[in-house]
């Protein structure tokens, strides 16, 4: 039998992962069919991230492909990762700077501004949520870069 998944290690509750070679407890493998899949969740994911990586478009085309024939399902995933997160305190300071700052652009008290590329279509980026109108004006990408940064 395979050393790395043995009858004394299933009587355990445990498996190797082929990958990491780390023991781990069955449940931090993905199963398929019923039986824990020789790679554990965290190398599953890294390989996962790489791929995804690697294969932007098509990762793309495909998650696109899925929404559009999973549209009740997406839609209740959407819901409950919104929901995940508005109910978490650590983001209720968050949430309430976005909300003063909408109110503020609404009624004119903040202006939007440029990103230092110059793009117009700009998002708001917060350094300190405790200081919810001092925002850095920054475009899709560089937002995404500078969140990314702060990670």
């Amino acid at each position: 039998m395979n050393s790395r998944l043995s009858t004394k290690n299933l009587e355990r509750n445990v498996k190797t992962c082929t990958k990491c070679d780390t023991e781990k407890s069955v449940s931090g493998f993905y199963l398929r069919d019923g039986k824990p899949r020789s790679h554990c969740k965290k190398c599953e994911r890294i390989a996962a991230s790489c791929w995804n990586k690697n294969n932007a478009k098509r990762h793309k085309q495909m998650t696109r492909a899925w929404k559009e024939s999973n549209k009740d399902r997406h839609r209740e995933q959407q819901r409950k990762a919104t929901r995940k997160y508005i109910d978490n305190p650590d983001n209720w300071v968050k949430l309430e700077a976005r909300r003063l700052l909408a109110w503020a652009l609404k009624h004119g008290r903040v202006i939007k501004g440029k990103c230092h590329c110059g793009d117009v279509n700009v998002e708001a980026h917060h350094e300190d949520y405790d200081r919810p109108f001092d925002v850095q004006w920054l475009c899709k990408k560089h937002h995404t870069e500078r969140s990314s940064e702060h990670e």
